[in-house]
């Protein structure tokens, strides 16, 4: 065993009631968890693209704006020895489905008869209404201008 475990106090809240892990193995790193607060910390892996690469070795590296040489290839990153600390494609989102009061009416049902349908159903009601958010600060600004919604679910559907 290459790790180990330990408590410290949490930087956000302060609280000791938190779970520390640090490695060497495959490379150093320290990650956490407050069971208080819920902050924590993780390590993920990625690779900057050839031009960031290039950007950042003028800016850090010990080279004069004469000496400095960019690289035109680089080293792809071993996904394979890292897969653990990769950071994972999310391949869904979460949207939120809205039905007014007025298209409830329109359809000839009641809030109860909707509130019961599958989220199938319920998803192609609200396209048919055309009430569909991906961001939930554009629905509360959408929400304070428009219609009084009779319902609402977030539901995650892929991308």
């Amino acid at each position: 065993m290459s790790g180990h475990s330990y408590s410290d106090p949490c930087p956000n809240c302060e609280s000791d009631d938190t779970n520390f892990y640090q490695d060497h193995k495959p490379f150093q790193y320290i990650q956490f968890e407050c069971l208080t607060c819920g902050m924590y910390s993780q390590m993920h892996v990625d690779q900057m693209d050839l031009s960031d690469l290039n950007m950042t070795r003028r800016d850090y590296g010990d080279y004069d704006d004469v000496e400095f040489i960019p690289l035109e290839t680089q080293k792809p990153i071993n996904k394979e020895w890292f897969s653990g600390f990769m950071k994972r494609e999310d391949t869904h989102e979460k949207r939120i489905y809205a039905i007014s009061y007025a298209y409830i009416q329109s359809v000839d049902t009641d809030v109860e008869t909707i509130k019961k349908l599958s989220d199938k159903d319920f998803i192609a009601l609200a396209e048919d209404s055309g009430m569909v958010w991906s961001q939930l600060e554009i629905f509360i600004d959408d929400l304070n201008k428009q219609q009084h919604l009779a319902i609402h679910r977030v539901i995650e559907v892929a991308k």
